[in-house]
């Protein structure tokens, strides 16, 4: 799977916990859903609004009773335009 800017023009995907603890490097570290969001994913999401030409949020998906999915939702910042990625 390609996590590249190209999903900004999809608006939104979903990827399990597992796959993108398997992007992250971090296959064997913060099983746990709070663990991981509050030390990977909510800085994540912080740096990457506060520094980058996108706006993400993000919504836990569950299975049952145990979260397993995260869908990203990826819009344009206010006051940046996206198709400068593409020059």
């Amino acid at each position: 799977r390609d996590l590249s800017a190209s999903y900004m023009y999809k608006g939104e995907f979903t990827i399990s916990l597992d796959e993108l603890r398997h992007y992250l490097g971090i296959e064997n570290k913060y099983s746990d859903w709070r663990d991981f969001r509050k030390s990977v994913i909510e800085p994540s999401v912080k740096q990457i609004n506060d520094n980058t030409c996108i706006h993400i949020e993000y919504e836990p998906i569950k299975n049952g009773k145990k979260i397993e999915e995260i869908k990203i939702k990826v819009n344009e910042a206010m006051g940046y335009q996206l198709s400068l990625l593409d020059e």
